[in-house]
């Protein structure tokens, strides 16, 4: 979080130097700059939560796709002892 710190208050420095909102950042610049910081918290929470969601998604669908596919395994090996031909097993599935 340092190097989003740093680059947060180098912006604030910027604009002051360069004359952006000159007077308003020199009686209130801690405080730009504290707004900010928390704002971007707020955005970078709500990236990683997102990013974290995206990946269980994913890692759901996997572990259902697998699950799925050893029930399906499962079931064909059932209807096999169960005596059914290829072609009745074909109707089942």
């Amino acid at each position: 979080m340092k190097n989003e710190k740093e680059a947060i208050n180098e912006t604030v420095k910027y604009c002051y130097n360069h004359g952006i909102l000159k007077k308003f950042l020199k009686s209130h610049g801690s405080e730009v700059l504290g707004m900010v910081l928390e704002d971007a918290k707020v955005v970078w929470r709500e990236e990683a939560r997102e990013d974290g969601l995206a990946e269980g998604r994913a890692e759901g669908l996997t572990e259902g796709r697998v699950v799925g596919r050893e029930e399906e395994r499962r079931r064909i090996i059932e209807l096999l002892n169960q005596g059914l031909s290829i072609d009745e097993l074909k109707q089942q599935i």
